[in-house]
């Protein structure tokens, strides 16, 4: 089933990756009710749903479910270039029948990413760093060599990462083992950085942590977005059309306020350090980014923790990595949610750049706190129901921009 269709000035490209069993080239952009790919930072693979009317009942004729069809999905077009990679058949299901001699109603077609398919229970061990590890599994099993697709930051070595070697032992499916590895894994270069792993929609797989991610690239729009009053199909391809702002706050901030924790070291004693979530934050800015935090509150032992054992630069990097793995939600906790028109570039881990005016007459015509290079955590890309491409993301920072005459500018950290 191979289908190209025009959505305004894009297309979607939908056909299997083997053959083409049924050809729907050149009909309407209404044989799809919903196109809706998503991937995100929290996650590990991208997914999808298409929406495919079949009123005579043709799809189910030539294909019905075949579980792991590997499909092609692209959007875009030659000039803006395309979004999408290969994704597997997941799940089938079979919505609005109307009842007559044959099936008739809308085929939804849940797909996965295809390097699922390849996601194996694994029993194997290595004596190596993180980083060859990783690319040892993504070489042998996911068959990608491709280092345009691939992300791993490149480090000074004296960390578990890409200097100093440890006994790695897989018992499970790659994706659970790499983000267990995520989890205690230690950047000297960023010492109090947490560690993500991800593939996002086109393909590209991540394994850095997230102070990289910041610091490490440019935004993908030259020209900031903006938001600006209008009618939704607005002709500004910068124009933000719907937005929210969300904050987990104290719910998901009090644990990392201030931890103590303890520990044994080789020769039977033990040993205790007390570690501060202003300490954990990316900072662009030093002197004005803040935590929105109040000190005082910060002040007293939040949460105890007690690790085990550290017997040597092993143990104490993987301690680290895992300590640092606690504030991932924490050191992106500020976080906005745009819609724009469709842009192919609007996926996780990316850098979006941001202009929200201020309503303070007084001040700059920039809120500069809203305003800025945001991360990319969470991408979403749609057609409505006229064939109008989004996309929707979920962006992240890590603190604030503070100005200097706000009332606690010296009470934040």
């Amino acid at each position: 089933m191979g289908i190209n269709e025009s959505f305004s000035q894009y297309e979607i490209v939908f056909e299997e990756a083997d053959q083409q069993i049924i050809d729907y080239s050149g009909s309407s952009w209404r044989l799809f009710p919903r196109v809706y790919l998503e991937d995100s930072i929290y996650g590990f693979f991208p997914w999808a749903e298409i929406y495919v009317n079949s009123p005579t009942g043709e799809i189910l004729d030539y294909v019905n479910f075949v579980e792991g069809m590997e499909f092609d999905i692209r959007i875009g077009n030659k000039d803006d270039d395309y979004l999408g990679s290969n994704f597997i058949w997941s799940e089938h299901q079979f919505n609005d029948i109307k009842v007559q001699n044959f099936l008739s109603g809308t085929n939804v077609f849940l797909l996965i990413s295809a390097y699922y398919a390849k996601n194996h229970d694994q029993s194997r061990a290595w004596n190596d760093t993180i980083y060859n590890v990783i690319k040892d599994i993504l070489e042998k099993d996911w068959g990608l060599t491709d280092n345009s697709l691939i992300n791993m930051s490149t480090q000074s070595g004296g960390d578990n990462y890409s200097g100093v070697k440890d006994n790695w032992y897989q018992c499970e499916r790659n994706g659970i083992f790499i983000q267990k590895l995520a989890d205690v894994c230690y950047n000297s270069t960023f010492p109090y950085s947490p560690f993500v792993s991800f593939f996002n929609l086109n393909g590209e797989f991540y394994f850095t942590d997230i102070w990289t991610l910041f610091k490490s690239q440019q935004p993908i729009n030259d020209t900031p977005y903006i938001l600006e009053q209008s009618i939704q199909h607005t002709g500004n391809l910068f124009g933000i059309q719907d937005y929210n702002v969300i904050y987990g706050g104290l719910g998901l901030n009090f644990t990392n306020y201030k931890r103590k924790w303890n520990w044994m070291k080789k020769d039977g004693s033990w040993d205790n350090k007390t570690f501060d979530y202003k300490d954990f934050v990316y900072k662009e800015k030093p002197s004005t980014d803040k935590l929105l935090i109040r000190k005082k509150f910060t002040e007293d032992i939040s949460v105890y923790n007690t690790y085990g054992i550290i017997e040597n630069t092993v143990d104490d990097y993987s301690f680290k990595g895992s300590m640092n793995s606690l504030y991932r939600d924490s050191i992106t906790s500020y976080r906005m949610v745009i819609t724009v028109p469709f842009n192919p570039e609007m996926v996780s881990g990316k850098l979006v750049d941001v202009k929200i005016k201020s309503a303070n007459d007084d001040k700059s015509n920039t809120l500069a706190s809203f305003s800025g290079k945001w991360l990319i955590a969470k991408s979403k890309h749609y057609a409505d129901l006229d064939g109008v491409l989004f996309s929707n993301a979920e962006i992240v920072k890590s603190t604030m921009f503070v100005d200097t005459d706000h009332p606690y500018v010296n009470d934040f950290q």
